[in-house]
């Protein structure tokens, strides 16, 4: 499990910051935020993923897919998204991240990264690794700072934070 996205009001009564749509039931509305560019739609019957502009986005209203917002997104189709992570509150500085992977709209990855940096140096990162080569990458960001967490029942040594309390967290089996 990885936390799952900006939230608002405190841990305690934490709602998710932006769209929530899950199987056809909407939890929160889109909010218009400079962090909070893209919704992850992702479609249960075919276990595809996307990440759309929000202001492009239409509300799919569907039992069989997920919708969050989140963001910036760091990686549009293999190249760094400048634009969204300059006008981002955070992108230009160091923090920890939390980020969502996927390549070729199909293969997905949780991404935890421990040491502080900036969303522009960590994209460029991510071009570079082999394997992610020769394939279409799309990466969301999901959070950074202290809210930065991960989970793995079997694989002890990759918890990151994982005592945290954390309102909204995502998970795959």
């Amino acid at each position: 499990m990885i936390n799952g996205s900006f939230f608002d009001g405190t841990y305690a009564k934490a709602k998710h910051a932006g769209w929530l749509w899950i199987l056809g039931q909407n939890y929160a509305l889109i909010k218009q935020d400079p962090q909070l560019t893209h919704i992850a739609l992702y479609n249960t019957k075919n276990q595809q993923i996307q990440f759309v502009d929000y202001q492009n986005f239409t509300p799919s209203r569907s039992n069989e897919v997920i919708e969050f917002q989140s963001g910036p997104i760091v990686v549009e189709n293999s190249q760094v998204a400048k634009p969204y992570i300059a006008k981002s509150l955070n992108g230009s500085a160091p923090y920890t991240r939390s980020l969502l992977a996927v390549t070729d709209n199909r293969t997905k990855y949780f991404i935890t990264v421990r040491k502080p940096i900036r969303l522009d140096d960590l994209a460029n990162y991510l071009l570079s690794l082999e394997i992610f080569a020769g394939k279409r990458l799309d990466v969301l960001n999901l959070d950074g700072g202290p809210s930065v967490a991960l989970y793995s029942r079997e694989l002890i040594n990759l918890r990151y934070n994982d005592t945290a309390q954390l309102p909204i967290l995502l998970g795959a089996r």
